[in-house]
């Protein structure tokens, strides 16, 4: 119970840095990178729309500010200018690249060829241009550029494999081991931007984000369904053995973290990030949950309103909620 009420304390000590962090990254990013954006807006042949330079420029600032920041605690160093530099470059492609895969509908061998060898001048459409453009700098500015091309053709592999959820059901394991890879093998991209050997961190990185696309999919169950694809949240029958998927995916999160032999400050410190994040996917699957009481606590969500799936978290009940499990799954995790 200590713990618990601790753990109250140090995260609102954590938001008040996550405010802090955000604002100069911010200014980090009006002053690094919103030039750049600023060459290709000029030269914009409409192929990129507000839209995208908006995106860009949030992931630029929310990335490095937050998860970045986190891990360079957890090793126990403060984010250098370079490793800022080449954050906020791979960041800002995020929204790009899911737009690669998800919309642009270019083949494999095209994009494949795009990430191992990023030419710039290859490329007429503003789309790509600044795409290829923004990925070439953040690869002269990371520290591990090679790994950024091997994580990325792993997560081109992942994309191509969850085709299979669109007007299709695969069987529970395949689905499992295309929502993991999906997300597992994105988050280790960011951690090559960093000093150090990306290889040594992969194991942590790649359950984090399984954790987040699992998380994802949890918010996305309205959207999923109506496009007709796949997931473990979409095809479950039991909320409460998702739920139970998602601790122990989570737990073994925490382990990892554990065993990573850094700093024990920094260890407290990205575990409480870590349960914050989480903690949003326990909100809402207490939203799920409720849903399956209506049908006798199966869950069978093409049965349910719009209301009844979707998780609203600027509701103050919510809020409260996710403060609740947060503060509850870090005390829980240090006893473990």
């Amino acid at each position: 119970m200590l713990n618990y009420f601790c753990n109250i304390i140090r995260l609102a000590v954590l938001w008040l840095s996550f405010v802090q962090k955000i604002r100069f990254q911010k200014s980090f990013v009006n002053k690094f990178f919103n030039p750049l954006i600023d060459k290709y807006r000029a030269a914009n042949d409409g192929s990129l729309t507000e839209k995208d330079f908006e995106r860009a420029i949030t992931y630029a600032t929310m990335i490095p500010a937050l998860p970045g920041e986190a891990f360079c605690r957890l090793r126990g160093k403060r984010i250098t200018n370079r490793e800022r530099e080449s954050l906020t470059l791979l960041a800002s492609l995020t929204g790009l690249f899911d737009d690669l895969f998800d919309t642009k509908e270019l083949g494999y061998d095209e994009i494949r060829h795009m990430l191992l060898s990023p030419v710039e001048a290859e490329h007429q459409e503003s789309f790509k241009k600044m795409l290829i453009g923004i990925y070439g700098k953040a690869l002269t500015r990371a520290f591990s550029p090679d790994s950024i091309k091997a994580y990325n053709l792993k997560v081109l592999e992942a994309q191509q494999k969850s085709k299979l959820q669109k007007n299709n059901t695969p069987e529970p394991d395949e689905l499992r081991k295309i929502t993991y890879d999906k997300g597992g093998y994105s988050i280790p991209v960011y951690r090559c931007a960093l000093e150090g050997n990306p290889q040594s961190d992969y194991e942590l990185l790649y359950r984090l984000g399984a954790l987040g696309q699992l998380e994802n999919d949890i918010f996305d169950v309205y959207k999923d369904l109506k496009d007709d694809i796949s997931t473990l949240v979409t095809t479950t029958k039991s909320i409460r053995e998702l739920r139970c998927e998602y601790n122990a995916v989570l737990d073994k999160v925490y382990s990892l973290i554990a065993g990573t032999g850094y700093p024990a400050k920094g260890q407290r410190r990205f575990r409480l990030m870590v349960s914050l994040i989480a903690a949003r996917g326990m909100v809402a699957l207490d939203v799920l949950e409720r849903a399956s009481d209506k049908t006798n606590g199966v869950f069978v969500p093409e049965k349910y309103l719009r209301k009844d799936l979707i998780c609203d978290m600027e509701k103050p009940l919510n809020i409260f909620k996710l403060i609740h499990y947060a503060a509850l799954s870090d005390a829980k995790s240090t006893k473990q």
